[in-house]
């Protein structure tokens, strides 16, 4: 999922860039997140929690309109979080942003926008190490299980844009708070056999965020 979200973000500008003002940036940051209920439930099957602030990774890439106050563009933002070495959740989010410039500097703005999107989560829990085909046989011993599901997102947010040099290098500061309203029940990954859909933690795959990230205009 990272890596489509690499390549939809480096594909946009090369193909944009003819015909439209592109400004493409990336970078990171953190993430807090609330997650009492898994870690309640991890906690009492003798798991270690996982931690509740996470980095966050991603890009963005946008499209300003000439002598406009506005722009679209794109996002993708990626997450991991771990407890221990028996258990990560992570996240992906992708989708659009449309912003609007609040306050015009002599080198940058300020501007408030909204993204929403697509968002995927991964639970893995490993119990015990595989060391043989016969602790393959008998999962107890060395049991994986990757869990995921599907969901959307949005966030309100506000970025600071410092010019570096004029328009064409320039750094951007961002932050909000990611949303994660609609979200479906947990599936078993890469299997062969026939899916199950179940319900359970956490309920919540986003939270306060902010982000530093270099940018480049085309």
């Amino acid at each position: 999922m990272l890596m489509l979200i690499g390549v939809c973000l480096g594909l946009v500008p090369m193909v944009a860039a003819q015909t439209l003002t592109v400004h493409t940036s990336q970078g990171s940051g953190w993430i807090l997140l609330d997650l009492q209920d898994l870690n309640g439930q991890l906690r009492q099957a003798g798991y270690p929690v996982i931690s509740e602030s996470a980095q966050l990774y991603g890009g963005s890439t946008f499209f300003p309109q000439p002598e406009a106050n506005w722009q679209w563009g794109l996002t993708g933002l990626f997450w991991n979080a771990q407890g221990g070495q028996s258990v990560a959740l992570n996240a992906s989010f992708l989708g659009g942003l449309f912003d609007w410039t609040v306050r015009s500097l002599s080198l940058g703005r300020i501007s408030a926008g909204l993204g929403a999107g697509f968002n995927m989560a991964q639970l893995s829990v490993r119990k015990g190490v595989v060391f043989s085909f016969e602790d393959v046989l008998h999962p107890s011993q060395g049991q994986f299980t990757q869990i995921q599901r599907w969901g959307v997102w949005g966030t309100p947010y506000l970025q600071y844009e410092l010019y570096v040099l004029e328009s064409d290098f320039f750094v951007r500061v961002w932050g909000g708070m990611i949303l994660t309203p609609w979200v479906s029940n947990w599936s078993q990954v890469a299997t062969l056999f026939e899916g199950v859909d179940f319900a359970g933690p956490p309920s919540n795959l986003g939270g306060p965020f902010g982000m530093a990230e270099l940018s480049f205009g085309f």
